[in-house]
Order: C-alpha cells, then sequence, then structure tokens
C-alpha cells in the first residue's frame, strides 16, 4: 500500500502547485481528444491490487477537468489549482507531473472498459469518473423540516471544512447527537483518549423556520450553533471551527483511519515478510523481522513478568515483551506508575486498530551501559501487555515502528 500513498501525496502536490507546473513546455505535436474532454470525480485509489474508496479517504469532491486549449485543472472542494498541459497519443492521455526546473513527468491516463478514467500504472493508481460523487451534508437543506426529521439518534459522519468533506472516521473521530422534545444530547469522543468525551446533556434548543439554534458551553465559552436537516437524511451542526456531518447508524460509513494508513506505509514491505508472534495470551500480536530470534529467559526475567525477549545478529535492538494483570488499575493509572519508576513524567497516550495504549521514553541500565528504551503498554482485556525497544544501533527506531505498527488484535 506504500505506493498508493505516495501517489496520493504526489497528486495533492500537483494540484497546490499546478500553475508552476503550467510554464513546463509540453510536446510540440500534442493534441487531445475525446474521450478524456471534460470533468471526472476521484473515485478510487488504488495500490498494489487493493483499491480504497475516495470517500473513505474524504478525496471525493477532487474534481479533474480536461480542456480543449491542451490543459487541465484540478480542484479540491472550493479551491482549483492552476492549469497543467496535458495531451494524447495513441489512445493515451498524459498529464504534466513535475516542475519548471527539472521539467514533466508525464503521469499516463487510460479509459477502462467500463468507462472510468485510470490515472497512473498497474501498482498505482487513481480511478475517476463522470458522475459526482455527492458527500452527505451537500445536498439541499429542507427548509421546512419539522421535529419529526431532526429527533432521534445522529452519528458523526465526517466534517466539511473549506468546502472539503473529510470522514470523521480519517481521525478516529466519534461523536453522537441525540434529539429530544425537550433538549438534545451532543458527545465527541478524543481518539487519542477513548474514556474522555466532551459535549452537553440536555441541552435547550429553538427549532424555527425548519433550523434549530442552540448554545453549548465547554467550560471556557458559549458557541451558538445551528443545525439544518438536509434532503439526503443528514443533519449538519455549523459551529466556530467548521461544520459536523451527522447520518443515521444505518447510513453511517467508515474507512481507513490516518493512523491505519500510516501503518500500512511504514509497514510497507515488512507486512508481507517476517513471523507474526502471539504476546502471550492476550491475542495480540505483531510481526517481527525474520532475522530476530527468540532468546532464553532466566529466572529473574519470568520473575519480573517478562514472557519473551527477542534479538537479531543483524541488528543492535533488542526487545523485550511482558504480560500481567490488570488487577483492576486502569491504562493511565498504570503508566503513570511505570514510568514514574525511570523519571519520566510525559506519557504519550494512543490506540491502534482498537488497541489502547501508552507510551514513554526512558533511559535504562545492562551490563554497565546506559540505553535508551521507548515501551508501549497496551490494554488487553483484564490484562496489560508490554513491549520495551531498546534502541541501540542507527536504525532502532525504524524497527520499532514497523513492528509496533503492526500490532493486531
Amino acid at each position: 500500500m506504500k505506493k498508493l500513498f505516495i501517489l496520493f501525496a504526489a497528486l495533492v502536490i500537483l494540484a497546490a502547485f499546478g500553475s508552476v507546473f503550467a510554464q513546463t513546455d509540453a510536446p510540440l505535436d500534442m493534441t487531445v481528444a475525446e474521450p478524456f474532454l471534460g470533468t471526472w470525480y476521484m473515485s478510487e485509489l488504488c495500490g498494489q491490487g487493493q483499491c480504497m474508496d475516495a470517500s473513505a479517504l474524504g478525496m471525493s469532491s477532487m474534481a479533474v477537468e480536461f480542456k480543449d486549449d491542451k490543459t487541465m485543472t484540478v480542484a479540491m472542494g472550493e479551491e482549483e489549482a492552476g492549469a497543467v498541459p496535458w495531451y494524447t497519443e495513441n489512445g493515451t492521455a498524459y498529464a504534466c507531473n513535475g516542475s519548471e526546473e527539472e521539467g514533466c513527468i508525464w503521469l499516463p491516463m487510460n479509459i477502462t472498459e467500463d468507462g472510468k478514467l485510470s490515472m497512473g500504472d498497474d501498482t498505482s493508481s487513481m480511478v475517476l469518473i463522470r458522475d459526482e460523487i455527492k458527500p452527505f451534508g451537500t445536498a439541499e437543506v429542507k427548509a421546512d423540516a419539522s421535529y419529526e426529521d431532526f429527533q432521534g439518534e445522529w452519528f458523526l459522519e465526517s466534517m466539511i471544512s473549506e468546502g472539503v468533506t473529510i470522514p470523521a472516521s480519517m481521525f478516529g473521530m466519534q461523536a453522537k447527537l441525540v434529539i429530544r422534545e425537550d433538549g438534545f444530547d451532543f458527545s465527541l469522543t478524543n481518539p487519542m483518549s477513548p474514556e474522555e468525551s466532551d459535549g452537553v446533556e440536555n441541552a435547550a434548543y429553538e427549532l424555527k423556520d425548519g433550523s434549530i439554534t442552540a448554545e453549548i458551553n465547554d467550560g471556557d465559552k458559549t458557541e451558538t450553533v445551528t443545525m439544518e436537516y438536509h434532503i439526503d437524511e443528514s443533519v449538519v451542526m455549523s459551529m466556530e471551527e467548521g461544520n459536523l456531518v451527522f447520518v443515521r447508524e444505518e447510513n453511517l460509513t467508515t474507512g481507513p483511519s490516518l493512523l491505519d494508513m500510516f501503518s500500512e506505509s511504514m509497514g510497507g514491505e515488512s507486512a508481507n515478510s517476517g513471523n507474526r508472534v502471539e504476546i502471550g495470551t492476550t491475542g495480540l500480536s505483531i510481526l517481527i523481522p525474520e532475522d530476530y530470534v527468540s532468546g532464553e529467559l532466566t529466572e529473574e526475567d519470568i520473575a519480573d513478568d517478562m514472557i519473551a525477549y527477542y534479538y537479531s545478529d543483524a541488528h543492535l535492538m533488542d526487545f523485550d515483551i511482558y504480560q500481567f494483570p490488570s488487577e483492576g488499575q486502569s491504562l493511565e493509572e498504570y503508566a503513570r506508575a511505570e514510568a514514574a519508576e525511570y523519571g519520566v513524567e510525559e506519557i504519550t497516550w494512543w490506540g491502534l486498530n482498537d488497541i489502547e495504549g501508552a507510551r514513554y521514553y526512558s533511559s535504562e541500565e545492562y551490563d554497565g551501559q546506559t540505553f535508551p528504551c521507548v515501551t508501549y503498554i497496551l490494554v488487553a482485556g483484564d490484562d496489560f501487555a508490554e513491549i520495551a525497544f531498546w534502541l541501540d544501533g542507527e536504525d532502532a527506531e525504524d524497527l520499532a515502528d514497523n513492528i509496533i505498527y503492526s500490532l493486531k488484535n
């Protein structure tokens, strides 16, 4: 999947700097032809045999227009980049992707048998279609919406900022809106600390002219928000920092989070090679490079709840794995107690693949030497799992990242 995200990033760059690329000379004999002319809308991003829905990546508002003046424009929501040159040859179209100094790298584009536009090659491509995909919350507002339209439970589907729709699942955001006749509840979960949530309960509102007006107090300030019902069966809550789009539970769509995508790209080749090992009886597992082997534990290691130790002759970095019962302690309580033993106060709270965790950096001594370490504490039912990476060697941090981002439940 790494190539997919590289291609995605390249397209964003093309959109942002199109006015510069347009200065690059195109072939002198360039011509443009149907069936490429006109506007195409992003549908999928594909790489290494897998495709992702553009809506799940917040890319469905991206449009590419091929013009008969031999220029192509890329627009994302309300933002449109400058034009880049394009031409056709032997049934294939080519668009300039490069810089004024280095010249164009011509991105190939073809029309598929089912009438879609494929930009890229067999290993990574973007697929566009003629029909625009309208995200929830962008349809017409129902001007005479009644309480019956608004009532009930709503779930956060996406956010809209400057005309661009961003799926809530990309950031792991979860929010719920419950509208009753006597008031409404609004709760927002912090993806980095799932046990924490913000919002209001039984807040008053006014329904007038098909729109709801309410005041939300977050403790620091009071903000007036409006809610409108759209004919695509969504409710859009307009706030100072942007719009939140809510849908019924059956219409809620999910996609990969940025952390998941980062995990895919970080894992890259390692996702298809190495050995997946279980972390004790926690149900968690990690993928470790093939050149790592399990070392023999001492009685002292076992008494310290260590269940595995891995080392490699090819890398200096070793890592230890522990498992122990939580005994009623919360993740925060245990992590702070563990970090305090090493004089560490700064802890990062994070999650991956629905697994809650904490991370802290410390220094530990072994055989008369001091080594930097990064320790991950993971929630596994009634147990905690702990992985401590000894960051010895130039490639240690990359190795630790690749291993921890392969974590699965």
